[in-house]
């Protein structure tokens, strides 16, 4: 059996503007989100992901307008993700265009969100992200490594870039994981 590939862009945004960098370091403008969105839907792109990178950080909410804007120039399955803390935030985005919510600090803060997003939107509209560093000791020589699995249905995104959430552990992750085998498996 050959596995499709899928091309699957994620803008992440810093003030409304795309921004790249290297582990969320040395941050550089990268163009206008709505701009880079229709030219990748345009281009072929089977999904789009967009995460407003500060908006957890601030303490605020995703950029709902700006959402809006890019949902009426795609017609790709579009995931957002920034800032998301409850069935309200999700409800929001939901309702601004996005096709799926993605999820990390607030999955992390209260792992009961998860449950109540997938009963309400359905598990196929629920992306849990969790940015972890996995540390290997292997002679005194610590090494970061980033991979990608899939469990349960949901997808696990284990990153370095990301400092800010290194309050999920492996045994939050096997947590989480539990957490959702109970409920829908």
């Amino acid at each position: 059996m050959t596995l499709t590939k899928r091309i699957i862009p994620c803008l992440d945004v810093k003030n409304g503007r795309v921004v790249k960098g290297l582990h969320f370091e040395s941050i550089k403008d990268a163009g206008d989100p709505v701009e880079l969105a229709e030219k990748y839907s345009n281009d072929g792109a089977d999904e789009l992901v967009f995460l407003d990178i500060t908006a957890s950080d601030e303490q605020r909410k995703t950029i709902k307008d700006l959402v809006r804007k890019i949902a009426k120039v795609i017609d790709i399955p579009f995931t957002v993700g920034g800032g998301v803390k409850s069935l309200e935030d999700a409800r929001n985005i939901l309702l601004n265009g996005a096709d799926k919510v993605g999820i990390n600090t607030g999955a992390i803060k209260n792992p009961p969100v998860i449950t109540e997003l997938m009963e309400l939107f359905g598990r196929q509209c629920v992306v849990i992200a969790i940015d972890a560093k996995k540390i290997l000791i292997f002679k005194k020589i610590k090494i970061s490594f980033q991979r990608m699995e899939n469990n349960f249905g949901l997808k696990f995104s284990f990153m370095v870039e990301r400092k800010q959430l290194e309050l999920m552990s492996l045994i939050g992750q096997k947590k989480l994981k539990n957490l959702v085998q109970e409920k829908f498996y």
